[in-house]
């Protein structure tokens, strides 16, 4: 029992560090405005909450990896819901102008609107790929139960 109490409170302090470091580059963006045309950011910010994580989590053994790939996986889906959540309602001055050849101001702000999540699909497919490394650690190294009969 105490040993599913420290798995559960590592995935809780990894998905708090994530959910900080999402909140951190979501904050940044706003405030430094456009939001970034490469994902290159996002994906610091994500490896940045892992190795976060993995600090505050150093003495729990196997649920210090738990709490690190928790970690990048929230990082990385909020972050991409940030991005979509701001390119959506945002105001103009977020989005980059990624559309030089469009006909109108306002076509061209629409078609930056949709550019600009594309480089974030990345985002996702790396957050994709944490949580399934999340989902093999967490069976390889649950404990068994006696078998009853």
């Amino acid at each position: 029992m105490a040993m599913r109490r420290a798995w559960s409170g590592a995935l809780a302090t990894g998905a708090g560090c994530g959910a900080a470091a999402a909140l951190v580059w979501a904050a940044t963006v706003v405030a430094l405005r456009p939001i970034p045309a490469d994902a290159s950011s996002a994906v610091l910010v994500t490896l940045l909450a892992m190795v976060g994580a993995v600090a505050v989590n150093r003495d729990r053994g196997v649920g210090t990896l738990r709490a690190s790939l928790c970690a990048g996986a929230v990082a990385a889906l909020l972050i991409v819901v940030a991005v979509a959540a701001l390119s959506t309602f945002g105001p103009p001055s977020l989005i980059p102008d990624l559309a030089p050849a469009a006909l109108t101001p306002a076509d061209d702000l629409a078609q930056s609107r949709h550019e600009i999540q594309d480089p974030y699909v990345a985002v996702l497919a790396l957050g994709v790929l944490i949580a399934s490394a999340l989902a093999v650690a967490v069976a390889a190294t649950r404990p068994r139960r006696p078998a009853t009969g």
